[in-house]
C-alpha cells in the first residue's frame, strides 16, 4: 500500500473512532491527512471529467460519510480501500442525481409569457394574503397562522393559544371573514 493507512494501523483507529469524543476526532483528522492525496486520484480515475473542485467536494463528503457510518467499518478492509469505495458510491449518487435532474429539465415545457403573468398574480396574490393576515388582531392571526401555515389541529392550536377548542374555532371563522373582506377592498 502507497500511501494511507496499514491494517495494524486500522485496528488502532477503529479502537480511535469508536471512542468517539476527541480521540475519535483526532483519529478522523490522522484518515484525512494520510489519505486525502490517494483518494483525489481515486476520484480522477473514477472519472476524469470532475473539476479539482468537485474532487475536493466530494472527498469532504466521504470523510463525513465516513464519520456518520463510523461504526459500519469493521476493520475487514483497509481503511483507504473502504474511503474509496465510499467515494465511489457518492460518485454514482451523484451521477444518478444529475442523469435525474437532466432528464426532468428536458421534460419541462417551455415557460410562455402567461405562465409568468401567473405566476406574478399568484405572487401578489400571496403577498397580498401576507398583508391582510399581519392586519388581523393577534389572536385571529396566530389562530390563522397555526391552522393554515403550520398545518397544526385546531385542538392542537387551542392548546397552544391556551383557549377552547371552539373559542379557537370562532377566531378562524373571524380571522378568515377579515382577510377575504380585505382582499375583496383591494
Amino acid at each position: 500500500m502507497a500511501e494511507g493507512l496499514t491494517f495494524s494501523d486500522d485496528e488502532q483507529l477503529l479502537c480511535d473512532l469508536r471512542e468517539g469524543g476527541e480521540t475519535g476526532c483526532n483519529a478522523l483528522a490522522r484518515l484525512y491527512r494520510q489519505n486525502l492525496a490517494l483518494l483525489h486520484s481515486s476520484l480522477m480515475r473514477l472519472d476524469s471529467t470532475l473539476t479539482q473542485h468537485d474532487r475536493e467536494d466530494l472527498a469532504q463528503q466521504v470523510f463525513v460519510e465516513f464519520w456518520r457510518n463510523r461504526n459500519a467499518f469493521r476493520g475487514e478492509c483497509s481503511a483507504a480501500h473502504y474511503l474509496v469505495r465510499i467515494a465511489a458510491n457518492l460518485l454514482s449518487k451523484h451521477h444518478r442525481s444529475e442523469s435525474r435532474r437532466l432528464h426532468l429539465e428536458a421534460e419541462r415545457p417551455t415557460v410562455s409569457i402567461l405562465d409568468d403573468e401567473v405566476d406574478m398574480q399568484r405572487c401578489e396574490t400571496s403577498e397580498l394574503v401576507h398583508f391582510a393576515l399581519e392586519q388581523l388582531p393577534r389572536a385571529q392571526r396566530e389562530a390563522v397562522q397555526l391552522v393554515f401555515l403550520q398545518d397544526k389541529t385546531i385542538a392542537e392550536a387551542a392548546g397552544m393559544v391556551g383557549c377552547s377548542y371552539n373559542a379557537l374555532q370562532k377566531r378562524l371563522c373571524d380571522g378568515k371573514r377579515l382577510i377575504v373582506n380585505k382582499l375583496q377592498n383591494q
